[in-house]
């Protein structure tokens, strides 16, 4: 008993030190931090987004009185962001220990505990920064809200200052932008859809992406009916409403409101919208383009799309047009470019001359396919880019190696987890917003530079501070002059008789790549990322909500069309000026008949319009002449069968070798000169289709003869 008494004593008094403790750091901490009403009340607190030409974007109606807020409206929000608001005096602390044990059983965050008030004096007073001092400061400050101002009337400073997507900030705003109405007018089905939109309103906004957003409003109304804010028939009517939204212009230009928003969240490191209060945020999005910008035309099994106009030069997207905001996607082909074909280049394991066998080819249990499984037997690394080969690209990488890959793709501020070839396919974990993937293009026309694309050109504090200002220099290198000038020769001949063909109608120096995801009951992505020196331009289709397009719709059709008339527009009354050769680089002809038949660089003997001519970085161009060597050839053959064997007797030069082959009977032979070789012991009645392939090696040098397709034989034996 004693014991039990000691130890009981031990940990009372444990206790009383860590409270003792935990409470004087508390006070510590929060020393000093005190309500301040005036910057609750304030009505202006919205921040502002300005477009190219200093027009503000972003709508900030006003504030609603107590009794312009429908009930159902409060409730809505109190039923999916806060539901023990009417019990709790500022801070939740059970949903505080709910939302602890549940993070730790999950290994990570998945769940905060921040109740409407702590929402609302986190976005007014306190900092982005997620911290234990910046939580306790929180915590006082809601206390005291809570003391100040009754649970309605904190619930109208919310309601009246929260950001609901489409740049509008606040209620009123709101009720205008997605119904047309005043917030007073809005309908049960109506406020569980501001409700729902909050949540991550460059996400949900239903202009964007209507069935998630209409998911999201059902759980509203759900939790409002389970929660007794609402009866059970005004919840069935409500949830079979379809969200009627007001007619918005193709041409509107908030459409780029909620993407300059999140962008300055990300480079403030904010927490959301509502931190930016007082910030201005200016953009060189053009007005006049984004009227004049045409509208990708799309299928009906591609009901989404994403257009970027960005100037190179700055790096700063000029125009945007997008019915699913920045989402994620795998940049399939479009990713072969900076992702393999300019590292392999960069680092000198091809040249593109090079030729590469495109045919069939296991890599260790992965077997890639060309798009219809076309194959085209020896292709240039030009070639094979151009068509968007996909053999090609995945031996480039598999001798790149996946190390070397990853090390460009991170000055690119590209990342990914797996490892495998699949990737040099573009099939990178986590995908790539649209602005990524224009990003990883830069440096083909910022000489080598990488350029971060964004729609910022500069943030003012609500002191009057500049805290960013175009910060896009050329900082980092990530290829050489050579390396990019080549690149771009590559993909200028993809828009001359490549998968981006249908530019080459422009009279403009256009560079293009096309891209498109999919298998044979559909494809899910289809870009095309085309550029002059002037301007980019990208474009995704495809359907936000994961549903297949038919195979018809491919980066070379719609998206690459979509894009021909945006340049057009683009250049309706300007000239460009094409990229200036590097000194770094050597336009090189080689010799047809060495190129095609051995599938070797070679100089001519005499130069000819039939000769092929390639951009080689200076050093790895070829410098030797291979006239002397004779193509090696078969004389004659013979075939015979005796007694189960089958037997060819080959006749040919000593210098001569020679493969004999039939894959359908895994037949694989090597002979030289003057020699028989045997098949041994060929089954009775199986049918061989052989064929002899010469060569001759001088050196590290292999010249190929012409294959000579046996006829068909047959075996005799048992």
């Amino acid at each position: 008993m004693k014991l039990f008494l000691k130890i009981l004593s031990l940990s009372i008094f444990s206790l009383v030190i860590i409270f003792t403790g935990a409470f004087v750091y508390y006070s510590a901490v929060t020393q000093g931090v005190d309500l301040d009403p005036s910057k609750l009340e304030n009505a202006t607190s919205a921040c502002s987004v300005y477009d190219g030409n200093g027009q503000e974007i972003t709508l900030n109606g006003g504030v609603a009185a107590e009794n312009e807020l429908p009930e159902n409206l409060r409730n809505a929000f109190v039923a999916i962001e806060d539901k023990r608001f009417y019990s709790h005096k500022g801070v939740d602390y059970k949903g505080m220990a709910r939302a602890v044990i549940n993070n730790v059983k999950n290994g990570k965050i998945k769940e905060g505990a921040s109740t409407i008030t702590q929402q609302l004096v986190k976005n007014v007073y306190l900092s982005g920064e997620k911290t234990l001092k910046r939580k306790l400061k929180e915590i006082k400050l809601a206390r005291q809200l809570e003391k100040k101002y009754s649970k309605t009337e904190i619930l109208n400073l919310y309601l009246n200052k929260i950001y609901y997507g489409e740049g509008s900030y606040g209620v009123v705003a709101a009720a205008k932008t997605y119904f047309d109405k005043d917030a007073k007018d809005l309908s049960l089905s109506e406020c569980a859809t501001l409700a729902a939109i909050i949540k991550a309103p460059s996400t949900y906004t239903p202009y964007k992406n209507y069935e998630l957003c209409l998911k999201r409003r059902n759980l509203v109304l759900k939790e409002m009916f389970s929660q007794g804010f609402i009866v059970e028939t005004d919840y069935n009517a409500a949830i079979n409403e379809a969200i009627v939204l007001t007619d918005k212009n193709s041409d509107n230009i908030s459409d780029f409101s909620d993407e300059a928003i999140c962008e300055a969240i990300e480079i403030l490191q904010k927490e959301n919208a509502e931190q930016l209060n007082g910030y201005k945020i200016y953009t060189s999005v053009r007005s006049d383009l984004q009227k004049e910008l045409p509208v990708p035309t799309i299928s009906d099994t591609a009901k989404d799309f994403i257009v970027l106009v960005t100037d190179n030069k700055s790096g700063i997207i000029i125009a945007y047009k997008s019915t699913v905001g920045q989402i994620k996607r795998c940049p399939a082909s479009a990713a072969k470019p900076w992702l393999v074909y300019a590292p392999a280049i960069e680092e000198n394991y091809v040249t593109e001359a090079t030729k590469i066998l495109d045919e069939k080819t296991n890599f260790g249990g992965y077997t890639p396919s060309n798009a219809g499984k076309n194959y085209q037997g020896y292709v240039s690394v030009k070639e094979s880019l151009s068509k968007s080969l996909n053999v090609p690209a995945v031996k480039i990488a598999n001798s790149l190696g996946m190390k070397k890959i990853k090390e460009y793709a991170r000055k690119l501020n590209v990342s990914f987890t797996n490892d495998d070839l699949s990737v040099s396919l573009g099939n990178l974990s986590g995908g790539m917003t649209l602005k990524e993937l224009t990003s990883a293009y830069s440096p083909f026309f910022s000489n080598g530079y990488y350029k971060k694309v964004g729609f910022i050109t500069k943030i003012i504090n609500p002191d009057g501070k500049i805290v960013y200002e175009g910060e896009n220099d050329d900082t980092v290198k990530v290829f050489s002059d050579s390396t990019c000038f080549i690149i771009n020769d590559m993909l200028k001949e993809t828009v001359k008789s490549g998968t981006a063909k249908k530019l080459s109608a422009l009279n403009l120096p256009v560079y293009a790549k096309t891209g498109t995801n999919g298998d044979e009951h559909g494809n899910s992505d289809a870009y095309c990322i085309a550029y002059t020196p002037d301007f980019t331009v990208s474009v995704w289709m495809g359907n936000a909500n994961g549903a297949l397009m038919s195979n018809s719709i491919t980066g070379g059709s719609e998206p690459t069309l979509a894009a021909k008339e945006i340049f057009s527009c683009l250049y309706a009354d300007r000239s460009v000026k094409d990229f200036e050769v590097p000194k770094s680089v050597k336009y090189v002809e080689i010799d047809r008949n060495e190129y095609e038949k051995n599938q070797r660089m070679s100089l001519p003997d005499i130069s000819s319009n039939e000769n092929p001519s390639f951009w080689f970085t200076l050093g790895t161009e070829p410098t030797k002449k291979y006239n002397n060597i004779v193509t090696p050839i078969i004389k004659d053959y013979k075939i015979t069968v005796n007694n189960g064997n089958i037997l060819i007797c080959i006749n040919a030069d000593s210098g001569v070798s020679y493969t004999l082959t039939d894959k359908n009977n895994n037949i694989s032979l090597f002979g030289r000169g003057n020699s028989t070789l045997v098949i041994k012991t060929a089954a009775k009645g199986v049918k061989y289709n052989l064929t002899l392939t010469p060569y001759s090696r001088i050196g590290d040098e292999i010249t190929f003869g012409k294959e000579i397709k046996l006829p068909s034989v047959k075996s005799d034996g048992n």
